[in-house]
């Protein structure tokens, strides 16, 4: 039901609620973390040393997958569904 972010020595940077069900997938695009449970995508900006949520992405029926390449999102689930995102470029994400 949270997304925890660690550092690459293993400390613990944040804690990331608000998900009503499991985590299942992360992805990284930028300095944004998109998280997936249920049927929803969440949307997390780093600013300085803090996470901040910029809102969700709903889709239909339970997101497996997620993953950011190049400037698209794209998540797949349960439904064999394939949702797709245009990413703004890097200063358009706020």
């Amino acid at each position: 039901r949270a997304t925890s972010v660690f550092g690459s020595d293993g400390s613990l940077i944040a804690t990331l609620s608000g998900h009503t069900g499991w985590v299942r997938a992360v992805t990284f695009y930028e300095h944004h973390l998109f998280t997936v449970g249920c049927q929803f995508v969440k949307v997390w900006r780093r600013t300085h040393q803090k996470w901040i949520f910029l809102g969700d992405l709903k889709v239909h029926g339970d997101i497996l997958a997620i993953c950011a390449v190049g400037s698209m999102l794209f998540a797949a689930g349960v439904t064999a569904q394939l949702h797709r995102w245009q990413l703004p470029p890097v200063d358009g994400l706020r």
